[in-house]
């Protein structure tokens, strides 16, 4: 999985935050470890719940399934996550260039 914060390296160290209704974990990757363990609560819910949760319109397919397999599920997800696939998109086309 992609690191949901930078976009750029593979999601490896492991992030916990606690709230009052339970715990919420995340990946990040080792760059990113200290900025997301520094983000408030809203931002830290935002990148590893609420963006997690959000599906394509059309097919379905949740972010979280695209990040883990860097495959969307149709044409309309690249406009339904164009925030989110945009730096990720020109990173995987600058690794394989």
């Amino acid at each position: 999985m992609i690191c949901p914060v930078c976009f750029k390296e593979e999601a490896t160290e492991t992030v916990t935050r606690e709230f009052v209704g339970g715990r919420i974990e995340g990946k990040v990757c080792a760059n990113c470890v200290l900025h997301a363990q520094s983000l408030t609560a809203n931002g830290f819910y935002n990148i590893f719940v609420q963006q997690q949760e959000k599906r394509c319109r059309r097919c379905g397919r949740s972010l979280n399934e695209i990040m883990q397999t860097l495959l969307v599920g149709c044409p309309h997800c690249y406009t339904d996550f164009a925030k989110q696939l945009t730096p990720l998109i020109d990173v995987l086309q600058r690794r394989d260039s």
